[in-house]
Formats: structure tokens, C-alpha cells, sequence
């Protein structure tokens, strides 16, 4: 199993196919995902929806793949 698929089973209790897996590196490069962050030179982080599902992903532009899936952002308590 791939490191993604295992990451969102763990994070977002999805599991996701190839193809979806493809989707989301075709929606960051149409610009269609949530630019939030560059992490590194060639490592971007960028927020996609899938059925209704906001997935927070590392994204390597290099080679136009999707690395890995991060857990969904938690809320701050200011306390």
C-alpha cells in the first residue's frame, strides 16, 4: 500500500484509489486546490476537495506528484 493511502486511512478514514490520487495533482495543477503554503523549493502544501472532503496535502512540483496527505488543521484555542 502506498504511503498516501496509508495516510489517508490513518488521518481522514478515506481510502483513496490511484485515480483519486491523480485527481488531486491534476486539481494543483489547474490551480483548482487551496494554495496555502511553499514548504520547501520544490514542496508545496495545498488543500483539495474530494465528495465534500477538504484533504490537506504536500504536493512536489518537481515531479508533479502528490507526497503525502496531512492531517486536517485543528482549531486554536487562544486558552
Amino acid at each position: 500500500m502506498r504511503h498516501i493511502a496509508k495516510r489517508g486511512i490513518l488521518r481522514y478514514g478515506l481510502t483513496f484509489t490511484k485515480e483519486q490520487i491523480k485527481n488531486f495533482s491534476r486539481k494543483i495543477q489547474r490551480g483548482d486546490g487551496n494554495f496555502i503554503r511553499r514548504r520547501s523549493r520544490r514542496i508545496t502544501e495545498w488543500e483539495v476537495s474530494l465528495d465534500n472532503v477538504t484533504v490537506r496535502i504536500l504536493y512536489d512540483t518537481l515531479h508533479n506528484i502528490v507526497r503525502t496527505v496531512l492531517p486536517p488543521f485543528r482549531k486554536r484555542s487562544l486558552f
